[in-house]
């Protein structure tokens, strides 16, 4: 199992065309086996290699630009970060919007892979980058 999540983690960086590397692989595979978003401290604590935070940083700004992860900010102002499941994103863009769900009890935030498209009538002159839509409540480990 963990050489299959290795193996697609090294697949996903070349399809990006991102240079191999051990942390860059580590904090991929950190994405493919979590099935909810990750911050800075949850990749840093997940980590064996133990590198240095802005290491850490520099890696998921190079994934965000790549159109392997995305940003999401929180209520209290910290961000986590969540895998791109859209093909279509890719060199500084992201194409989906989508919304996410922070569970009340343990904190985690889950990308929610349904309809975020609201009808909203920006006025003249601005411009739609993004959508964000939170929704909150319990997640399926801790209403059990």
């Amino acid at each position: 199992m963990i050489k299959n999540i290795e193996n697609r983690a090294v697949k996903l960086l070349k399809s990006k065309g991102l240079r191999l590397t051990g942390t860059r692989i580590e904090i991929l595979q950190s994405f493919l086996e979590c099935s909810c978003a990750l911050s800075l401290r949850d990749l840093n604590s997940r980590m064996e290699s133990k590198p240095e935070r802005t290491t850490i940083y520099r890696t998921l700004i190079s994934f965000i630009n790549s159109g392997l992860i995305h940003e999401i900010a929180e209520e209290n102002g910290t961000v986590k970060y969540g895998l791109c499941r859209e093909k279509s994103c890719g060199k500084g863009e992201h194409h989906h919007n989508h919304l996410h769900f922070k569970c009340d009890k343990c904190g985690s935030t889950f990308c929610i892979e349904a309809s975020a498209d609201l009808n909203i009538n920006l006025p003249k002159g601005f411009h739609l980058n993004a959508v964000s839509v939170s929704i909150t409540g319990e997640c399926e480990s801790c209403s059990t």
